[in-house]
């Protein structure tokens, strides 16, 4: 019996999972990775959910490895204020 509720509370779930998750088809995401060493599996891994989920990129991923500095923080805040532009209705 148990396993019987729980089964049916999990296709209850997965089907209200899913119908949520098409609500996004279409939208729009930026990507901005910070790593030590590498970022490629890291980006590789969101690229393949947004595909899944069928999001459109942005733009290209912001892919910054080591130290953060000045440059870094101007390519973030250009990443954001892009992302924020494409928030904006068309006039």
């Amino acid at each position: 019996m148990f396993a019987r509720r729980t089964r049916l509370l999990g296709t209850s779930w997965t089907t209200s999972t899913i119908r949520s998750l098409e609500t996004t088809t279409g939208r729009q995401y930026a990507l901005y990775v910070h790593g030590n060493g590498d970022t490629t599996g890291a980006i590789r891994g969101v690229e393949t959910i947004a595909t899944g989920l069928k999001w459109k990129r942005l733009r290209e991923p912001l892919s910054i490895v080591g130290a953060v500095d000045a440059a870094v923080r101007e390519a973030c805040w250009e990443l954001g204020a892009t992302t924020a532009a494409s928030l904006m209705p068309d006039s």
